[in-house]
């Protein structure tokens, strides 16, 4: 079980499937990634953790059972990639809290429990995704600020500003 939880948005949802962690070098820089799948409301969802999150992720199922765990990440990245909506950590930003002791997780519990799941347990998956990693990581794939403007969605979405002058006068 988990929650996925945005900006005044909350979704349940189920853990499906955790995929097997991978390396990612990038301009000669490794970092860990992972690749869970949650199902809310029969609609899969993709969620790409990287760095840091990745650890934190393993070393929780390391220590916990696979059965009912319950996840709530907050202010994660919502990608478009090839026709699916992927979420994705935000580092420094995203929260992570596995079976944390929150009052939104206490109450999801409470009414968990009350319904017998016929549901399968979770897989260990070798792969789960045939994203082309590359390309999921390119920057090029991004928004530009001016797209966002004119879109009518109400939606949240991450803006990576670029400076281009600093004024340090009096003007």
């Amino acid at each position: 079980m988990s929650i996925l939880t945005a900006v005044g948005k909350q979704r349940e949802s189920i853990l499906t499937a955790v995929g097997k962690q991978r390396e990612i070098v990038k301009e000669s820089k490794r970092t860990n990634m992972i690749v869970i799948k949650l199902e809310a409301e029969g609609m899969p969802l993709d969620i790409t953790l990287f760095g840091e999150y990745v650890e934190n992720f393993k070393s929780f199922f390391e220590q916990q059972p696979l059965e009912h765990p319950i996840i709530v990440i907050q202010y994660a990245k919502v990608k478009l990639f090839q026709g699916n909506t992927i979420l994705q950590n935000v580092t420094y930003r995203t929260r992570l809290l596995l079976n944390s002791e929150i009052e939104q997780v206490i109450a999801f519990r409470q009414r968990s429990l009350s319904v017998t799941s016929q549901r399968q347990p979770i897989m260990l998956c070798d792969d789960i995704s045939n994203v082309q990693h590359s390309e999921f990581l390119d920057p090029n794939r991004t928004r530009v600020i001016t797209t966002l403007k004119n879109t009518t969605e109400d939606d949240s979405y991450v803006v990576y500003p670029t400076v281009e002058a600093v004024n340090s006068g009096g003007d």
